[in-house]
């Protein structure tokens, strides 16, 4: 029985793998994506005119991702190479410094852009993470639909550049990506146009800061950071729970892939109820199976909004 249940995660494992990635043409760009977000930017704009790969498998956590050896040779050997910042994937400069990097790839650092206004992470508590927040800098920037239109456009000025041929092709997608940006964008604006309330409680994990200095919205949370490796007190959730009792608070989100027990425990006594308004972090594999976008992951973001705020 042993044998068999073992063969069984060898192969749902080699599944999950293959599935985070396009099957290989070498007539295509290779193009590698650290995190989902940035993914399913690529995807939307290369379509398939590239290869595409994903660092991070749908379900796993990045506080504790390690690049396997694969990962670190697609990496070093792709034509382009996409993620958020040096201060996100702390392990992508020894990865594109090593001697054995192609030469001619492009590595995109989708952060480093003077429209994105990078913020030090003041508006948490003391804390330390080296693994993901090296610099202390908040990296959540596709949080904010804003900077996600930023993003793609410069996924698709990469792809565009190494692959001239296809620059209308890239061109034409990238533009109804951010034509559905745009729309909700649209739709947060007439949300909050119409809410009752403007401040968003959070019972898990914090990762909307971009988003809510975005819009103008204020944030309680009872965690200091993004990372589930520090808990909040006895303290933290009582005193959450006193907020929501006192301001009659309908909703406590809550973060994907995230067990709800201590959101559940901030809640009791309470007309609350718990909400995912999904970071974007990163998908399960359910979703990445299904065929998730991060425009979808928006969509139901809207109705959990409205859930809170109307």
């Amino acid at each position: 029985m042993k044998k068999i249940v073992s063969i069984i995660g060898i192969i749902l494992t080699i599944f999950i793998l293959s599935s985070c990635t396009t099957p290989i043409d070498n007539d295509k760009l290779n193009v590698v994506t650290t995190i989902f977000p940035v993914y399913d930017m690529a995807r939307s704009i290369g379509r398939d005119k590239i290869n595409l790969s994903l660092m991070v498998a749908p379900g796993q956590d990045i506080h504790s991702y390690d690049p396997s050896t694969d990962d670190i040779i697609n990496a070093k050997k792709c034509d382009v190479l996409l993620y958020v910042g040096d201060n996100m994937e702390s392990w992508i400069p020894d990865i594109i410094n090593s001697k054995d990097t192609d030469k001619d790839q492009m590595v995109v650092e989708l952060s480093h852009d003077e429209r994105i206004n990078l913020e030090a992470l003041e508006h948490h508590k003391e804390f330390e993470d080296t693994h993901l927040h090296k610099h202390n800098v908040d990296m959540h920037i596709w949080t904010n639909p804003n900077y996600a239109i930023i993003m793609v456009e410069n996924i698709k000025e990469a792809l565009m550049e190494m692959d001239p041929e296809n620059k209308d092709f890239y061109q034409e997608n990238a533009l109804e990506y951010t034509q559905s940006l745009k729309q909700i964008i649209n739709e947060i604006y007439a949300i909050i146009q119409e809410s009752k309330r403007r401040t968003l409680y959070f019972g898990s994990p914090f990762a909307f800061y971009y988003f809510t200095r975005a819009f103008n919205l204020g944030h309680e949370t009872i965690y200091d950071t993004c990372s589930i490796e520090v808990e909040p007190t006895i303290d933290d959730i009582v005193k959450m729970n006193t907020m929501l009792k006192e301001k009659e608070v309908p909703v406590l989100y809550t973060k994907e892939l995230l067990n709800d027990s201590i959101a559940k425990k901030v809640i009791e006594g309470t007309n609350a109820e718990i909400c995912m308004l999904h970071s974007g972090h990163n998908v399960s594999i359910e979703d990445f199976n299904n065929g998730i976008t991060f425009i979808q992951i928006w969509q139901n973001n809207i109705v959990a909004l409205k859930k809170g705020l109307l």
